[in-house]
């Protein structure tokens, strides 16, 4: 997503930046509330969430990737030494600083994305912005955003996280309130439309890339004991999906 929609030429309208936003939102309410085997809360979260980590269908899809630095509640993982995970432009403060990061570290990061599609940049345009934030100031907002879909971004990006959204489900909501202004119709098919029209040499249905096999292979069980339980992945064909 991240090459298309922060193009100048290419840019997503703001009505669908907001269904994009409103997807992910979803997605990650997903992630948030998934529990164990005894349903107990895993406390996933993602601290990449940005463009390039958003993936597109030809059909319209929006979907969620790369939970490669996700942290979970039962996950031990020492960060001391090794920096802030994820990409600064994105990056909640407290995450940045290395502190306590829950879901609404996540909701600051869709804030951030959001302004991004809409805009070209995340207010988070620098280290001078990060600094001014990370010593008590608000972000700066562009006024290029809708007064609406500013108000739902101010809150998400606020610097204190018990100031922001509760919850990707709340920020979903918002952003349900503000979509039928900006987008009317069915969004799926809007951004259907718009890939059909920025496909230019890129992969399609009749040349598919390899991502498109990536993306479409089932995890199969294939042994459970006392050890753990070890999977095997199937393509769409029968076939192990490429590696990479």
């Amino acid at each position: 997503l991240c090459r298309r929609a922060l193009g100048s030429a290419d840019r997503l309208s703001p009505g669908l930046a907001i269904h994009v936003a409103l997807q992910v939102a979803h997605a990650l309410d997903h992630a948030h509330r998934a529990q164990d085997e005894d349903g107990r809360p895993l406390g996933i979260v993602h601290r990449d969430v940005s463009p390039s980590n958003v993936l597109l269908s030809w059909d319209g899809d929006v979907k969620l990737s790369d939970f490669g630095i996700a942290l979970a509640a039962n996950r031990v993982e020492r960060t001391q030494g090794q920096g802030a995970k994820g990409k600064l432009d994105y990056m909640a403060p407290e995450q940045a600083l290395q502190g306590t990061v829950d879901q609404r570290a996540d909701v600051f990061a869709l804030g951030c994305m959001v302004h991004a599609l809409v805009t070209g940049s995340s207010p988070v345009q620098d280290l001078t912005s990060f600094t001014r934030m990370a010593m008590g100031e608000e972000l700066q907002l562009s006024e290029a955003l809708s007064p609406a879909l500013a108000t739902v971004v101010a809150r998400a990006v606020r610097r204190a996280p018990e100031q922001r959204y509760g919850s990707a489900a709340d920020m979903a909501g918002a952003l349900s309130d503000i979509i039928g202004e900006a987008l009317p119709g069915d969004g799926r098919a809007v951004l259907r439309s718009w890939l059909a029209n920025h496909r230019g040499d890129g992969p399609s249905p009749d040349r598919p890339g390899v991502l498109d096999g990536l993306l479409d292979v089932q995890l199969l069980l294939q042994t459970e004991g006392a050890e753990g339980r070890s999977f095997t992945l199937r393509g769409p064909d029968g076939r192990a999906p490429v590696a990479v």
